[in-house]
């Protein structure tokens, strides 16, 4: 039997504690807005209704519409990974956090990507006094161990959780360190697709599992 207080849990962040998909609409919407002005040319939904018709390089699709050099295209790109993102948690998920922290359980972010697109992430989510532990910082990636040592050195001597959807990346370290792994496989329109077969043993379809796994395992019944 493991005290909740004693877990350490970790969540992955894109298509884990928020639909990744969210966050590239939210994107895409900035860009049609911020280039309508410059360009005092409209294209308002035009990108976002050529990325949901399947143009999947929509940065590609706005250099040819706007008639840009090539160049601009990395331009673009940087636009839209430092803009402030309109994303959200969903209620299940905040009803998760919210029974963590009542359990006093120590919850973490660990996530692959830019440290500033991250953290404009993690910002508007309203989570940013949680601890991350974000590749950009730490020069290291998934599946490497070098953030899941660092979390067992910084909160030593716990029982670690970690919650994530990639089974091709995410798990790999954690299950070498005997930590427990959840599979996250809420999110129904994920930029990655995977079997569901190579997920975890632990598969929950709806975060507010998360709640019951966790008090199996402290032998409490919810």
């Amino acid at each position: 039997m493991i005290n909740l207080e004693d877990m350490v849990v970790v969540f992955d962040l894109d298509d884990t504690l928020y639909p990744e998909e969210d966050y590239v609409i939210s994107g895409i919407r900035y860009l049609e807005e911020f280039l309508t002005a410059i360009y005092e040319n409209s294209i308002k939904e035009e990108i976002l209704s050529a990325y949901l018709g399947g143009r999947k390089d929509f940065l590609e699709y706005t250099c040819k519409k706007l008639k840009l050099s090539k160049s601009s295209k990395e331009s673009l790109l940087w636009a839209y990974r430092l803009h402030k993102p309109n994303i959200k948690l969903s209620n299940e998920i905040e009803d998760v956090l919210k029974f963590l922290k009542e359990m006093r359980s120590k919850v973490i972010i660990l996530t692959d990507g830019r440290s500033i697109t991250q953290r404009l992430k993690v910002h508007s989510l309203g989570l940013n006094k949680l601890p991350l532990y974000i590749s950009e910082d730490y020069s290291s990636e998934k599946p490497n161990k070098k953030r899941f040592i660092q979390i067992q050195n910084d909160y030593p001597k716990k029982f670690y959780v970690y919650i994530a959807d990639n089974p091709l990346k995410d798990f790999k370290a954690p299950l070498e360190m005997n930590w427990t792994c959840i599979g996250a496989n809420w999110v129904k329109n994920k930029i990655h697709n995977f079997e569901l077969s190579s997920m975890p043993k632990i598969t929950l379809n709806c975060p507010l599992q998360i709640k019951e796994v966790l008090l199996k395992m402290d032998g409490i019944e919810d």
